[in-house]
Parts: structure tokens; C-alpha cells; sequence
């Protein structure tokens, strides 16, 4: 286990965060789920160096030192309504670009958990549900490419890119982490007051929606068709030549 080399809060009005900050880990995700009862609701765990991290089908996200910014977060159920818990994931995409808006860096949302600039990934997200003793929270766990060099990415079967490459300067991983945490908190907050339709739509308009069609593999099935959008609950819409069908998990594997 890494050495914790600091804490901090952040109290953005509606959400408390509690930031405790590692020297290094395999994967925060990892990390937050074995030990969720020992941090509060909204607690974060961030790792200056994650050496196992994970995306969705348990590929590999390695980031080193300043390069990247990787982090957690512990949201108890309770406070989402069940239909809205695969939301969530949606509503970080949002706040990502937001960040990275603020930068000038447009990035759009490769449904369902990535973040890209043109066709290159800039950002990766993964949710995770567990239940302790009773109590069930989502894992939110979050990596944004920050430092990186094209060099970090030589040997990538996918491409990447990173916020230093595309406004050719670096950044501080802490303020930018406080940056996004209180995006993320505003959203969450306006969405427990009007519900999460009106983000939803605004995510359906980031959506990436290559021209030509794409293979989406959901489970044991799979689907080529053309995106057309999402529908009211955040699932894709693909049309397809059987017609449109709504995928709840899934991804976007390629182009055909």
C-alpha cells in the first residue's frame, strides 16, 4: 500500500469532499472498495502514481508522478435515485468537459465512459458498485491525461493525448482535481433538484457520433448500426438494419 501524504477537504456548499492523497497506489478503485468503511460519503482517494489502475474491461491505466490525474470517489446510493445511478458516470463526463472547456481544449463523450479530442482519448472513467456490511456505494473512479507526453503514448494500441500536449504547457494535478470536484458537485446538486434529464440531454449533444457505422458489444450481444443519440435515461440509441435499439452497457468497439 502507498503512503498517504496528505489530506484536505473541500466543502463546496452542497458535497463535503474529503481528499486523502497517496504517494502511490495500484489503483484507487482498488483501494476505495477495500476499504470504503473506513471514508465518509464523498470521500477521494487520489494517487500521484497508480500502477494497476483499470478501465472498463479490465484494461490497464498506468499513470506516473505529475503526469496524469487519477482519483475515486465513494457515493452512497441513498443519495441517487436508482435509475439515475449509471447517470453518474455521465454526469463526471460532463464536468470533465467542462475542465477542459476551460482550458480551450473541446473534448467530446464516446459513449459510455470516455472522453476524447478528435479521435484521441484524453480521459477515461469507471463505476463500480459494492456493498459493505449493508451499505452500498459507487466507486467513481476517474483519469484525466494531464502531463503526458506523445512519448507516454508510443506504445499505445489506442490513441491518447493529453491536456500538456494540446495546449503545449503543464499543470498543477491539484488545483485542477479541486476544479473538476466542485464542476462535479454543482452538477450533482442541480441534478437532485431538477433530475438528470436536462444533463442527460446535454450529454446526448458532447456525444461522439462517427458518420459511418460502429460495432457496440454489450454483454453477450452485439450490434453494428449508426449512433443516432441517447434516450431519456442515457442509453445509447443505434440504428440499426433490424431498426433502433436501445444499449444499456456496452462499447463502442470500432468503426466497420
Amino acid at each position: 500500500m502507498g503512503l498517504q501524504t496528505s489530506f484536505d477537504s473541500l466543502n463546496t456548499g452542497s458535497v463535503s469532499f474529503n481528499i486523502y492523497r497517496f504517494d502511490e497506489l495500484q489503483s484507487t478503485n482498488l483501494y476505495l472498495k477495500a476499504n470504503a468503511l473506513e471514508f465518509d460519503a464523498f470521500s477521494v482517494i487520489l494517487a500521484d502514481t497508480q500502477t494497476a489502475g483499470r478501465g472498463r474491461f479490465d484494461r490497464k491505466w498506468v499513470s506516473r508522478g505529475s503526469g496524469g490525474l487519477t482519483f475515486s470517489i465513494k457515493i452512497p446510493l441513498h443519495t441517487v435515485p436508482v435509475e439515475n445511478w449509471c447517470n453518474l458516470t455521465q454526469l463526471m463526463a460532463l464536468a470533465v468537459t467542462e475542465l477542459l472547456e476551460r482550458k480551450g481544449v473541446f473534448s467530446l463523450i464516446r459513449w459510455p465512459n470516455d472522453i476524447i479530442v478528435g479521435t484521441a482519448k484524453i480521459c477515461g472513467m469507471l463505476a463500480e458498485t459494492v456493498t459493505v456490511h449493508g451499505k452500498s456505494f459507487i466507486i467513481l473512479g476517474t483519469g484525466i491525461n494531464i502531463n503526458e507526453s506523445r512519448d507516454d503514448f508510443a506504445n499505445l494500441d489506442r490513441e491518447a493525448t493529453s491536456l500538456a500536449i494540446l495546449t503545449n504547457r503543464e499543470y498543477d494535478i491539484y488545483p485542477l482535481l479541486k476544479d473538476l470536484l466542485l464542476i462535479f458537485a454543482k452538477l450533482l446538486n442541480d441534478a437532485a433538484v431538477v433530475g438528470f434529464g436536462p444533463f442527460i440531454s446535454r450529454v446526448d449533444t458532447l456525444l461522439y457520433r462517427p458518420q459511418t457505422p460502429v460495432k457496440v458489444v454489450g454483454g453477450d450481444t452485439e450490434y453494428t448500426g449508426t449512433i443516432r443519440g441517447l434516450n431519456a435515461q442515457g442509453r445509447i440509441l443505434l440504428d440499426t438494419v433490424n431498426g433502433t435499439v436501445e444499449v444499456l452497457s456496452g462499447e463502442i468497439t470500432s468503426r466497420v
